[in-house]
């Protein structure tokens, strides 16, 4: 099947050809006036609307389809006609059968002068799509559990070591005869601190595999530092020095905790690498910063590059270069998914001098859409 892209440039064909190729393209595909009146519709269009081509000509959306619907998607015509550019979007239906998920493309064709003289829809169906990518996602959460288990268990020992001491400190003190209320307060007091460690701790792993239901708007200094909350233990006991670098308080829009997600994805596959490379004063270097469009954050390691190779499939479901009881290969997929689908950002791999490089790009006036998870 011919993706969008492939498609021929519409706007250099005479009307003939152009009826031609929209009547065999396989998504359902729509032709406008300025004036948003149906000039034709494709038989993909006609299955997936219920409305022949014949019936609809030179009537409008509004004379078929519910006020809902058309409040989706004619805003979306007017601005592709009025700005004269290609409009992209995914809408959400409920018909009382589950969620439909839509991709519609609207585009601009013009005359010779530049004159938008009509608009081209085409919507594809992206339900499946849709739901197998939330069943990779599920699938990168459930692969990441168990090393998420064991960073609590590290994370735990610890704490219950103190608690455990202090709680026999006192045991100690009562059966000597010794016991101190100053020494018994500070005991309690150390309890109740680690106490509160323990349930943070919980929190933070808790969070992590809950997935979030609406976009909001998202501190990156904050969403970064809890991703760190989560992995910090695990840099520690590897000696990977943390470097951060925040240069702006600007927020985003987006899911937090899918974006907590996708930098414990970067950030551990950077120390499997540095701890397989056995890497001398390794370290993982965060940088956030914008330019004129987009809120970038850098995450880069010490550990070498990624080989050439390799490097345009890294983001290729099952691809793993990992022993395969740790490696599923879903983690990169997965994050690329929520950076690209889901936040309508870009996420790119790279090698710096000293290693690899991963940049993550969202757009600074990202457009709050009810979109679910």
């Amino acid at each position: 099947m011919r993706k969008l892209h492939d498609l021929p440039d519409l706007s250099q064909m005479n009307e003939c050809e152009l009826f031609s190729v929209i009547e065999q393209l396989p998504y359902a595909t729509g032709l406008f006036d300025t004036e948003l009146r149906y000039l034709y519709f494709n038989k993909a269009g006609e299955s997936m609307s219920g409305v022949s081509s014949k019936e609809a000509v030179g009537k409008k959306p509004f004379d078929f389809f519910s006020p809902n619907l058309c409040d989706k998607f004619i805003p979306l015509i007017c601005k592709a006609r009025d700005e004269k550019c290609v409009v992209k979007d995914v809408l959400i239906l409920n018909f009382g059968q589950g969620d439909i998920y839509l991709k519609v493309t609207y585009s601009p064709i013009y005359d010779d002068e530049a004159n938008v003289t009509k608009i081209i829809g085409i919507t594809e169906d992206v339900t499946e799509l849709k739901h197998k990518s939330e069943m990779l996602i599920d699938q990168s959460r459930y692969a990441a559990m168990g090393e998420m288990i064991g960073m609590i268990a590290h994370q735990w020992r610890q704490p219950i070591s103190t608690i455990s001491m202090d709680a026999n400190n006192m045991l100690v003190d009562i059966a000597l005869g010794d016991f101190n209320t100053a020494d018994a307060e500070k005991y309690a007091n150390r309890i109740i601190e680690q106490t509160q460690h323990l349930s943070r701790t919980i929190d933070d792993f808790r969070n992590f595999f809950k997935p979030d239901k609406v976009i909001s708007e998202v501190d990156i200094k904050e969403t970064v530092e809890n991703a760190l909350s989560i992995v910090h233990y695990s840099l520690e006991k590897n000696n990977i020095e943390l470097i951060t670098s925040f240069e702006t308080d600007k927020k985003v829009k987006a899911y937090p905790r899918e974006l907590v997600q996708v930098f414990v994805n970067i950030i551990n596959n950077s120390k499997d690498i540095l701890v397989q490379n056995k890497q001398n004063n390794a370290s993982i270097n965060i940088r956030v910063h914008e330019d004129e469009k987009y809120i970038n954050i850098e995450i880069c390691d010490n550990g070498g590059g990624i080989d050439i190779d390799i490097l345009p499939k890294i983001f290729d479901p099952y691809f793993s270069t990992k022993d395969e009881k740790i490696g599923t290969g879903l983690g990169l997929y997965m994050s690329k998914l929520i950076i690209e689908e889901h936040l309508n950002g870009t996420i790119e791999a790279y090698n710096s001098n000293e290693g690899a490089c991963f940049n993550i790009k969202l757009l600074k006036d990202i457009q709050n859409k009810d979109k679910i998870l």
